[in-house]
């Protein structure tokens, strides 16, 4: 009864008009923790010894699917979408530069790149690839965390020969032994063909975490980009 008289009061005062909620914009980092965390898994590979030290930043590697298809990424900036590439043009440092170091990219057409480089630099290092939409007044930057597009394009060519050699392999070595044939090619060598660009990825990605936080920390302070999830 205590419950129903108290529910009865709360009733009265509503009018029944929907009121949607405001969009969810929160600071670059806090946002980045909400992406990763369902991302994250352990892993003891790659050993400490592999990796420098400056890149070893976490405990977690960045699985192959989300490398391909990328991890969705949105900022809300309240600069015009040219005001905002150019300061991204400003302060990033040029691609084109081998020994720079931190974040590197440009923004051309309504499009950007961003990377975060190091020494040793993988070319296939993790990037953020956006667009800039405009919002009214303001600008939005979506776009995924991933490998590029000509890095995927290499990534599926790599396998598919690899694939068609290991058949190849494997009907040879079924018709049985020939002088000089393609079947005589030890077991292991396929083996170490198939393995080699996941250790090489998960080696030169061990650090993807601290690489997109800083990343959203570069567009929080030269663009004033929020997360928004």
């Amino acid at each position: 009864m205590v419950l129903l008289a108290a529910w009865i009061p709360a009733c009265a005062g509503m009018t029944g008009e929907y009121k949607p909620l405001p969009p969810t914009v929160i600071p670059a980092k806090a946002g980045i923790q909400r992406i990763v965390r369902p991302q994250l898994r352990h892993a003891s590979f790659p050993p400490k010894w592999l990796v420098p030290s400056s890149r070893y930043g976490t405990d977690a590697d960045m699985r192959i699917s989300d490398y391909l298809t990328g991890i969705p990424m949105c900022f809300h900036s309240p600069l015009s979408p040219e005001t905002v590439a150019s300061r991204i043009n400003s302060a990033s440092k040029s691609v084109l530069n081998p020994l720079g170091t931190g974040i590197s990219g440009y923004s051309r057409f309504g499009r950007v790149m961003l990377g975060y480089r190091s020494i040793p630099h993988y070319n296939g290092q993790p990037r953020l690839t956006a667009r800039l939409v405009p919002d009214g007044d303001a600008t939005l930057i979506v776009g995924r965390f991933g490998a590029a597009g000509l890095h995927k394009l290499v990534f599926v060519l790599c396998y598919t020969l690899l694939t068609f050699l290991t058949v190849i392999w494997i009907l040879g070595f079924l018709a049985g032994p020939s002088d000089g044939g393609f079947s005589e090619m030890p077991w292991f060598i396929p083996l170490i063909l198939w393995a080699a660009p996941f250790a090489l990825h998960f080696a030169f990605t061990a650090g993807w975490k601290a690489e997109m936080e800083s990343i959203a920390r570069f567009l929080e302070e030269e663009v004033d980009a929020r997360s928004r999830i």
